[in-house]
């Protein structure tokens, strides 16, 4: 289980992404972040309620899903060294569209929104990480659209296979195959290559 020092040093490491933070920077953002253990099927968020959490998953996997015609879709699947919450809820403080729940046992280092809101203010290096976050999980969110929309299904699970193989490992086939944009008989005929 990892410490809340081994915890810290990732989040680092995830704010130094985009940009250092100078030692007096870090001082202060490192304040307000506190280990928790969450457990499998806990909902971290509700559709519907608003983001009060930003959090880097330290051990574990979370899912980020909405209902559609009464059927879950999943959208994202996060792991360490992720941060986790549903992003737009969080910064904008609106209801959420999505639901975060944890297929696994883990760990999150986490935040509320008026600590990390106070830090944004009084640090200008943190609104361009902000900025940055935004902008590459705009990216991110690009490039999986157009894998949907220009990938078969053959060479969309052989990328999550490649990228994220834990992930096929721990979560059920029905929110990998609707991760994947295909049925569960079709995701089980790709994974015995008889598609």
């Amino acid at each position: 289980m990892p410490t809340l020092d081994a915890a810290l040093a990732e989040l680092r490491r995830s704010f130094e992404r985009f940009d250092p933070l100078p030692d007096s920077v870090w001082a202060d953002v490192r304040r307000p972040w506190r280990l928790r253990a969450v457990r499998r099927g806990e909902v971290l968020t509700r559709a519907g309620e608003t983001e009060r959490t930003l959090s880097l998953v330290v051990e574990g996997v979370q899912r980020l899903s909405f209902l559609a015609d009464g059927r879950e879709v999943t959208v994202a699947f996060v792991y360490p060294p992720d941060l986790s919450g549903v992003p737009d809820s969080f910064f904008l403080q609106t209801p959420s569209a999505y639901a975060l729940d944890a297929l696994t046992d883990g760990q999150v280092l986490a935040a509320d929104h008026g600590d990390v809101a106070a830090l944004l203010d009084r640090h200008r290096e943190l609104e361009r990480w902000a900025w940055k976050l935004f902008a590459a999980a705009g990216a991110g969110r690009a490039k999986r659209e157009r894998e949907l929309l220009t990938l078969s299904a053959e060479d969309r699970y052989r990328r999550l296979l490649r990228e994220a193989p834990h992930v096929l490992q721990l979560a059920a086939q029905k929110h990998v195959a609707s991760y994947l944009g295909m049925s569960p008989e079709t995701l089980s005929r790709v994974r015995s290559g008889r598609s």
